[in-house]
C-alpha cells in the first residue's frame, strides 16, 4: 500500500537539482586557479595567523589577562 509509487508531492525544479548535484561533486571539479589560490591563502593561512598574532599581543602577564592597563607600571 505505502511506497513504491512515483508520486511526488513536491514539484522538481531542474535548476535546484543541478545546483545540488554540483554541490555534492565540488571536489571533483575544483581547480586551483589564481583566484582560488588567494581565497585558500587568506582563509587558510592569513586569518588564522592574524588571529594568533592578535591573541599573542593581547596575552599579558603569561596567560593571565590584566583588566587594569595602568596596573603594574
Amino acid at each position: 500500500m505505502a511506497g513504491g509509487g512515483h508520486y511526488s508531492p513536491v514539484k522538481v525544479d531542474p535548476a535546484i537539482e543541478r545546483w545540488g548535484f554540483m554541490r555534492q561533486t565540488v571536489y571533483e571539479r575544483f581547480r586551483l586557479t589564481p583566484r582560488n589560490t588567494w581565497i585558500v591563502l587568506v582563509l587558510g593561512a592569513l586569518i588564522p595567523y592574524g588571529t594568533f598574532k592578535l591573541a599573542q599581543a593581547t596575552d599579558l602577564n603569561q596567560g593571565r589577562w590584566k583588566m587594569d592597563v595602568t596596573e603594574g607600571r
